[in-house]
C-alpha cells in the first residue's frame, strides 16, 4: 500500500513525539532520586558558549570550562623560554601525567600498535576513541599544583604576571584528573561528592610526549558539558563575560551555581547566586 501524504505526515508527528518522548524520559530518570554528586562551581567553572551573542533573547546555556594538568616541564639548566611559557597559558585538553600507558591499557587501549611502527604517529592515533567514566575534581590538588606553577614559572614580564594573576582569580578550578570504566570503583577511590563528580566522557589515543615509544592519552571531551538555565535563573547571569580575562577585575560578573550530576551522571543547574 502506498503512502499517502497525510499518513506520511501523520508518520512524521509520531516519531517526533517519539523522540521527545524518550528524551523527557531520561532527564527525568537522571533527575530522579538523590544526585549522585553536586558541585558549586563559578563564573571560573561555567561560561557562555563563545558563539552565543548576547543580544538574542532565545535561551540561555553555559559551557562547563574544564581542564587537565600537564607534565611539569623538566628543571632547567639554562634559559628555556618553553619552560617560563609553561603555565601561561592554561591547558584545557591534552596529556597529563596521570593517563600514562598503564591507565590506557587499563582503559582498554592496545599499546603495541604505538610500539611496533614509531615513525608513524598514526600508529597510534589510528585507535578508536572511546567512550569512558571520568573524574573531575573541583578546587583540589590538581587547581594548587596549577596555581603553585604558575607562581613558579609566571614572573618577570608584565603579561607573565598577568597570567598568573589570572590562574589565581580566572581560570577554571576544575580538573579531569582520572578515569575508570566503572563509576563505583571511581566513587569508592573519590568518596567526596561535593568535590569529584563521576561524569562520562572520551579519551583518545596519542603519543607520549617524552617517549614515543610509550601509548599516552588525552581527554578529547566530556559527553555533557553544555547546561541550559532554567528561566527563573536567567537573571543570575546578565552580563556574563564570554572571555573572563576581557573583563576588567571591577566590571567581572561573579556568579555560583549549584550543579547536580544525576543517575546517568549527566548535570543540569539547580539553584545560582549572584556573589
Amino acid at each position: 500500500m502506498m503512502w499517502n501524504r497525510k499518513r506520511t505526515v501523520i508518520a512524521g508527528v509520531a516519531l517526533i513525539m517519539g523522540v521527545n518522548i524518550f528524551a523527557l524520559a531520561g532527564v527525568f530518570f537522571n533527575r530522579s532520586g538523590t544526585a549522585e554528586s553536586t558541585l558549586k562551581l563559578s563564573e571560573r567553572e561555567l561560561t557562555p558558549p563563545r558563539w552565543r551573542d548576547n543580544k538574542e533573547d532565545s535561551g540561555l546555556s553555559l559551557k562547563i570550562s574544564w581542564r587537565v594538568l600537564p607534565p611539569e616541564p623538566i628543571a632547567k639548566t639554562a634559559p628555556d623560554k618553553n619552560a617560563d611559557d609553561y603555565t601561561l597559558y592554561p591547558s584545557y585538553s591534552g596529556e597529563s601525567d596521570w593517563l600514562n600507558e598503564s591507565k590506557m591499557i587499563a582503559l582498554g587501549f592496545d599499546p603495541s600498535s604505538a610500539n611496533s611502527r614509531l615513525d608513524e604517529r598514526s600508529s597510534a592515533t589510528n585507535q578508536k576513541t572511546r567512550d569512558v567514566m571520568l573524574v573531575l575534581q573541583l578546587n583540589g590538588s590538581a587547581y594548587e599544583t596549577a596555581l603553585k606553577r604558575a607562581i613558579k614559572y609566571n614572573s618577570g614580564s608584565k603579561e607573565n604576571v598577568k597570567m598568573m594573576i589570572n590562574e589565581r582569580d580566572k581560570n577554571s578550578r576544575l580538573f579531569v584528573i582520572d578515569a575508570g570504566l566503572n563509576a563505583t570503583t571511581l566513587r569508592t577511590a573519590y568518596p567526596d561528592r561535593s568535590q569529584y563528580a563521576i561524569v562520562r566522557g572520551q579519551i583518545r589515543p596519542s603519543w607520549n610526549a617524552d617517549n614515543k615509544k610509550k601509548l599516552a592519552g588525552v581527554v578529547s571531551k566530556l559527553n555533557v558539558d553544555t547546561l541550559h538555565v532554567p528561566l527563573k535563573l536567567r537573571h543570575t547571569f546578565d552580563g556574563a563575560s564570554l572571555i573572563l580575562d576581557e573583563a576588567p577585575a571591577a566590571k567581572l560578573v561573579r556568579y555560583e551555581a549549584d550543579v547536580a550530576f544525576g543517575q546517568r551522571l549527566e548535570p543540569w543547574i539547580t539553584a545560582a547566586t549572584r556573589k
